[in-house]
Order: structure tokens, then sequence, then C-alpha cells
């Protein structure tokens, strides 16, 4: 048996599906999962496409993401994940997209939303992403005055579109809710975390301090999260 739970040589039985708020440390519990047996199909879904950035450059893949973009409904896109794989996506709580993954063990990562948002403000202006350089804040200098500018103009916008139709995953029954402030704790708190995510996948006996530790070491690359 591997400290994960698995035996080795065998792969997880699961379809894994994470879904998440933008900048809610999608790419941390990636590499949790990676250390429970998982495989990660480099897939980030959506409801008409999908981005693969299996073995894409980091940093072409944030900032040109309609490069690795494929056209493609997600009730097709969903097959491709096969048992022991796991894919992303910031998918709304719709019903035909409950029912596209509902055999699919699901992980919904949330975060405080003031601070999500200034994290993809930050994001966005690093990578120029959804035309940021357009945005009325993009220009502002002055950091304080730049987040107010933000919140004002493009947060609203988000929080309607996007944020808004995540939120009721949290209301679906079997799906396991994670808070990013609560995997991040510095104590107990984050290994609990990963414990719950080992029991929600059903392997119970992993070593989570260790698998947690090694997952925040990985995913420093991924700070600036796709």
């Amino acid at each position: 048996m591997r400290g994960n739970g698995v035996a080795e040589g065998v792969a997880p039985p699961n379809r894994v599906l994470v879904l998440s708020l933008p900048k809610a440390g999608t790419y941390l519990v990636a590499e949790v999962l990676k250390a429970l047996g998982y495989r990660s199909t480099g897939m980030h879904l959506a409801e008409m496409a999908y981005s693969d950035y299996q073995g894409a450059d980091l940093d072409e893949a944030r900032r040109n993401p309609g490069r690795f973009a494929r056209s493609e409904p997600l009730s097709q896109s969903v097959l491709r994940v096969a048992a022991g794989e796991f894919a992303v996506g910031h998918l709304p709580c719709k019903r035909d997209i409950a029912e596209a993954t509902a055999s699919f063990k699901r992980i919904y990562l949330t975060r405080d939303l003031r601070t999500a948002l200034v994290s993809y403000m930050r994001f966005l202006a690093a990578t120029g992403r959804s035309n940021a350089k357009e945005m009325p804040w993009y220009t502002i200098s002055e950091p304080k005055a730049r987040v107010v500018d933000f919140l004002r103009t493009s947060a609203p916008i988000l929080l309607d579109r996007l944020y808004r139709e995540l939120a009721g995953w949290s209301q679906i029954p079997g799906v396991l809710r994670v808070h990013f402030e609560d995997l991040m704790h510095e104590r107990e708190t984050a290994p609990q975390v990963v414990e719950s995510i080992a029991d929600f996948l059903g392997q119970p006996s992993c070593d989570a301090r260790r698998i947690l530790n090694s997952s925040l070491a990985r995913s420093e690359e991924h700070t600036s999260e796709l």
C-alpha cells in the first residue's frame, strides 16, 4: 500500500471534478489529488468548450488561453475524464451541468469573496486576460485606488456573471465544500482539510501532513493560477 491508502499500481476508482471560484486554490487541490494517486487530465472545463493544458508552458497558458481551447459541449468533454483522473473548472451550478457531472466526485472550492476578487484582479493585470488593459482600473498606479476602482467597476460584473452562479454547488448533495482559508491554515485545520478530501475519495488512511507539505511546495509555481 502507498501512504495515501491506494495499493501500488492500482488507479483510484473515481472520476474527480474540482469546481472552484477563481483564485480559490484550484491547483493546490490538484496537487493534493495527484498525491492521492489521481492523474491530471490538464483539462479546464467550461459549458461549451474546454482548455487542454496538458504539457503546456505555464506562462504561455496563462497569457494565451485561446490557443489551448477546444470547442465541445460539457456533456461530451466530461467523457474524456477516466477513472483515476480529474479535471477542473469554474462551472456554474445549473441543472444540466449538475446532471452531466453527477457521476463525478465533485469538490467545490470557495474563498472569501473580497480577497478572491482582489487576487483575480492581480491575475488579470499580470496576464492581460479578459482585455484587462482596457479596464479603467488597469492604469491606476496607486494600489489602494486601483483596488477600489476594480471593486467598483469590474467586480460587480464578475459577481453577477461568474461567482453568483458558482455558489449553488454548496447546496448540491454529495459535493464536498472546501474553504481556501482552511486549506491555507498553518496548523491543524489544513491537514484536516486534506483528510476530508481523502476520506471523501475513499482513502482515509493518507498521511495528510506529508501530502499537504508536498502539495504546497509543488503548487508554488501556480500561485498565479490558470
